[in-house]
């Protein structure tokens, strides 16, 4: 039996095998052998076969429409607070016009550029979480958004967020942050 056979073995537990070789296995020159004897462990199924796909493979399946995080959340909200999808060019400050973007971005295509429409997003986010703590009831939470309010000029929150303005959204999140407590 050569030595270097006398070195390799393997190692069973409960649910691996692992197969023990010298750190210098795989080198011509045993000569350079390390004083004390370090072994490295690897994993028998480390080199199962994965498929593989030809070079010459050149159909592509269509990608699947991936949404994003907040476009996700501007979902939620529409569906939480009971609006139309066409109520998200307001709520994010776009156009009439623009429609079939926001449609895209809504379904997944498309992509969030503008820092405005970020900004919109994480101040929506915030009036949804503070209303959400305040109401543990989303009909509840609905009911107090159509409900008109002396501090906001008897106006309902839900008609200024979705008259499409900045500074109205973010009266909102100020009077939610008011009333909350904060």
């Amino acid at each position: 039996m050569d030595p270097q056979s006398s070195l390799l073995g393997s190692v069973h537990s409960k649910r691996h095998a692992y197969i023990v070789r010298p750190s210098h296995y795989g080198t011509n020159n045993f000569s350079q052998r390390p004083a004390e004897k370090s072994f490295h462990f690897r994993h028998a199924t480390a080199h199962r076969e994965r498929p593989t796909r030809s070079p010459f493979d050149t159909k592509l399946a269509p990608s699947p429409p991936s949404t994003s995080g907040p476009i996700k959340l501007v979902k939620i909200i529409l569906a939480t607070w009971k609006l139309q999808p066409k109520d998200a060019l307001s709520l994010l400050g776009y156009e009439a016009a623009q429609g079939p973007y926001v449609q895209d971005l809504l379904n997944g295509y498309g992509t969030l550029s503008s820092r405005d429409v970020k900004d919109r997003i994480a101040c929506l986010f915030e009036v949804r979480r503070t209303l959400s703590g305040l109401f543990k009831d989303k009909e509840f939470e609905n009911d107090w958004l159509r409900e008109t309010h002396s501090i906001l000029n008897d106006q309902k929150p839900i008609d200024l967020l979705l008259e499409g303005s900045i500074e109205n959204l973010l009266l909102v999140k100020d009077y939610v942050e008011l009333v909350a407590g904060r």
